[in-house]
């Protein structure tokens, strides 16, 4: 678990110094009338795991922009699989609901696009159904907590309305195990939705 802190202060530490030290000014072409110091995000996510199976789900995120390029805040998020084999188990019916922390540095090209990246990490609230993969046993139900963590890359679009789409692709692990023989699903994560 400290490993992970490192490395989340670490990303963190890369994304904020470039923002504090690089000029807090927006490009003269860039729409500042509908710039809001707080923004929600709602999307829509799907992860292709590592174990060839799709976690699909939603979440919310509050994000509070701090400096013009970067922005912090919170989410959460449900995501379901009906059945997985990770680490030698049959698993049924995964739900996750990971609380994270969110950090975003955006930087907008011409009028209307603005590419971002983004972390996420927290904690990760799991329930399954868990059986050995290849002998005879009876499913036991376990409930866990553990890591969660997403690096992304994304491309939003700032429309009129304040409505904006936007499409994201990154690395995403629901319960970060360090080795532990666990349930640990990860992979290639896909989200898209509307920022507001």
């Amino acid at each position: 678990m400290k490993n992970l802190l490192r490395i989340t202060v670490g990303i963190m530490g890369l994304i904020l110094i470039p923002q504090l030290l690089y000029s807090q000014k927006y490009p003269k072409n860039f729409r500042r009338a509908k710039d809001k110091k707080v923004e929600i995000t709602a999307e829509l996510n799907m992860l292709k795991s590592s174990h060839h199976t799709q976690f699909t789900g939603g979440s919310m995120v509050v994000d509070y922009k701090a400096l013009k390029y970067f922005s912090f805040g919170a989410g959460a998020e449900f995501s379901y699989c009906n059945y997985n084999i990770n680490n030698g188990f049959d698993l049924s019916n995964l739900k996750f609901i990971p609380l994270f922390a969110d950090a975003r540095f955006s930087y907008p090209i011409g009028k209307t696009v603005v590419p971002y990246l983004r972390l996420s990490s927290g904690a990760s609230f799991a329930s399954y159904t868990r059986k050995e993969e290849f002998l005879p046993s009876k499913p036991v139900k376990f409930q866990e907590i553990d890591l969660y963590f997403l690096a992304a890359g994304g491309l939003s679009l700032k429309t009129k309305s304040g409505f904006n789409p936007f499409v994201e692709v990154g690395y995403k692990n629901y319960n970060m195990s360090f080795g532990k023989p666990n349930v640990n699903p990860q992979g290639l994560a896909f989200s898209w939705g509307i920022v507001f």
